[in-house]
């Protein structure tokens, strides 16, 4: 009887420990803290407001669709390492006294060139970002002292991701999810995912600054369609790819810092991944 009871017992230790490990797997505990800045996912987005659209209401603007379809990339990210939608709010109806909570940081994003307010609010120049360097510049800056908003100080911290020109806003954007977040800019083809952590990387160092690019261009080409193309078929029959994988390897492009792309030895001159290159912001 008493060896019978050892041998449950055993076999509920085991269980418990195979339970425990399983549970482990699946939800891995948050990151340690940092010694810098770290964001959650209450952490507010201030974006322009031509930035914050619906997909029926988004202009097909270049200089819109290229950052706003990067913003709601890192949107994506955000999600996947928070565990939180982001909160975007267009920076001409945000009221830090009513939308912020004492001492809660913001997130920016934007084109210092479109969106002079941030150079004027942030101090961008004086901070070291270095956007006058040329196009493609781009940083990202942490502020630990607070800075003037609308006419009244803010005390809490901020974040601010910001570019010289649309492709500059949009690698600032992508910097941000790599550098933060933490996300790889491969992820769409590795198995290096996004992983759930509840709160971002620090935010270190105070300001990252990319200087403009040695090449001017830096282009991927789209080659063996024949090897490649039929894994992910385009169920209307209209391209080699389907417009998602397109999207997908237009999105790694940019978070690689690319800027063009050949769509294949001999695209056809309507297909869609055309027009969805020149949304993207990605010459082809």
């Amino acid at each position: 009887m008493v060896g019978v009871l050892g041998e449950v017992l055993g076999v509920h230790r085991a269980l418990t420990v195979m339970l425990l490990a399983v549970a482990l797997l699946m939800f891995p505990a948050p990151a340690a803290a940092g010694t810098g800045l770290q964001l959650d996912g209450d952490a507010p987005w201030i974006v322009p407001p031509e930035l914050f659209r619906p997909s029926e209401a988004m202009s097909d603007h270049y200089n819109d669709t290229a950052q706003t379809l990067a913003l709601r990339d890192v949107e994506l990210d955000w999600y996947k390492v928070t565990g939180y939608r982001a909160v975007i709010i267009g920076n001409a109806s945000w009221n830090p006294a009513l939308q912020l909570r004492p001492e809660q940081p913001a997130v920016f994003f934007g084109d210092a060139a479109r969106h002079p307010w941030l150079e004027t609010t942030f101090n961008l120049t004086a901070r070291g970002c270095g956007l006058e360097r040329g196009r493609e510049a781009h940083c990202v800056l942490r502020i630990d002292s607070g800075f003037m908003w609308d006419g009244a100080w803010v005390a809490g911290p901020a974040v601010v991701a910001v570019g010289n020109g649309t492709r500059g806003a949009v690698y600032a954007a992508f910097a941000f999810s790599e550098h933060v977040l933490g996300v790889s800019p491969w992820y769409r083809f590795s198995f290096d995912q996004p992983l759930w952590t509840g709160q971002t990387l620090p935010v270190e160092p105070a300001v990252r600054a990319f200087p403009p690019p040695k090449f001017r261009h830096r282009a991927i080409f789209l080659n063996d369609e024949e090897l490649l193309g039929f894994f992910r078929r385009d169920p209307l029959g209209e391209q080699i790819f389907d417009p998602g994988t397109v999207d997908m390897i237009l999105e790694t492009l940019l978070r690689a810092k690319a800027n063009t792309i050949i769509l294949g030895t001999t695209p056809y001159p309507d297909e869609r991944s055309l027009k969805l290159a020149a949304r993207r912001g990605a010459p082809h």
